[in-house]
């Protein structure tokens, strides 16, 4: 497989047409790496925007591979749904993007055979699109949030469509000396960026393929939140659970973007603001807390290391996507709490309706 990597390596290198990129950078030396950065950005959110978006959770990315290499139970109408998406996908009606908590979770398998023919699914249905990882789309949400709240109406805006690369995290350079070394490093890193954008996932999972990964972050976070079931003997609404979790996550994102705490009175703010407006502002975030305040009151449910990714999949999912094809434990979950309603988009399990519903898109 790094061999499989490395001959995919040279073939991105050679198409990037490297002279050609550095020296429009030379011709362009007032552009900074973050004004660049923004600018590709938009340009990939300016595709990705007007076509329909379908989230495939963990499953349905191993089943279509298991039918289509025959490696595992066959499934006609896995192989009905895999082809349907590729229909529609070759005339430009629809996307499947990948993401950080997907890369996470097929990371998880040891067999690389198995992993490669995964990537090469990924590179069919996703055209190489994936979803900014979930802590940098909530970093940018609490941002926004915190701009909404003290009036600046400043925004950070196209954070949340990226390419195959981004699913190992953000990217970002370091690089100081003289004005000469910074200059040249500033050519090659907009250099480099062009050809971040180029990767595929077949070429990301090759550049990982001595890495397993871990599921200790998992089992931390379940037990994490059994724990605080059990020892939680107060009687509150969904809604002020819903407001405590918020709280927590926006404080903590903005401790790590060093938003000094003297900014804004976060809880203060966000008692005034109803949990409708908190939702258009920061409408991934608003999920991934309102998943966890609903599973922190069931107290007759055991949160399980799977639900970590679980949350992940359905926070980036319904918040981004048109279509989310989901396990039914959570497929019922997200639709008890009104999610699909309130974000317009569409929650579905079961195989013979996720068919329907992809012949039906136009």
């Amino acid at each position: 497989m790094a061999d499989d990597f490395f001959n995919l390596f040279i073939r991105n290198f050679n198409k990037l047409g490297l002279k050609d990129r550095i020296d429009y950078h030379q011709n362009h030396p007032d552009v900074s790496f973050a004004a660049y950065k923004k600018q590709k950005l938009k340009e990939i959110a300016q595709t990705v925007n007007p076509i329909k978006k379908i989230y495939l959770d963990t499953k349905f990315w191993i089943e279509i591979r298991d039918v289509i290499y025959k490696s595992g139970k066959e499934k006609a109408i896995v192989k009905e749904i895999f082809l349907s998406l590729k229909e529609k996908i070759a005339d430009h009606k629809i996307i499947c993007p990948f993401s950080t908590a997907l890369f996470d979770e097929f990371l998880k398998q040891g067999d690389l055979t198995r992993r490669k023919r995964t990537a090469q699914i990924a590179d069919i249905l996703t055209c190489n699109y994936s979803i900014s990882p979930l802590y940098y789309i909530i970093g940018c949400e609490t941002y926004n949030f915190i701009s909404t709240a003290s009036g600046r109406q400043t925004y950070q805006t196209d954070y949340i469509w990226t390419k195959a690369l981004s699913v190992l995290g953000d990217i970002s350079f370091n690089v100081k000396g003289d004005q000469g070394i910074e200059q040249q490093s500033l050519l090659l890193q907009k250099a480099y960026l062009d050809y971040y954008f180029q990767q595929t996932f077949q070429e990301v999972t090759a550049f990982n393929d001595q890495y397993q990964e871990s599921n200790e972050s998992a089992i931390w976070h379940a037990g994490m939140l059994n724990y605080a079931k059990a020892n939680n003997m107060r009687n509150v609404s969904l809604e002020a659970l819903h407001r405590e979790e918020l709280f927590s996550t926006f404080t903590h994102a903005a401790d790590g973007m060093h938003i000094s705490r003297n900014t804004i009175d976060i809880a203060n703010q966000l008692s005034k603001m109803a949990l409708k407006e908190i939702r258009g502002v920061a409408p991934v975030t608003y999920i991934y807390t309102l998943i966890y305040a609903s599973l922190g009151r069931d107290k007759n449910r055991t949160t399980k290391p799977n639900d970590y990714y679980d949350i992940s999949h359905s926070s980036l999912a319904v918040g981004t996507c048109d279509y989310f094809f989901a396990e039914k434990s959570f497929s019922t979950l997200l639709k008890s709490l009104k999610l699909d309603q309130n974000f317009r988009m569409t929650i579905a399990a079961d195989y013979q309706e996720i068919l329907e519903l992809i012949r039906g898109i136009d």
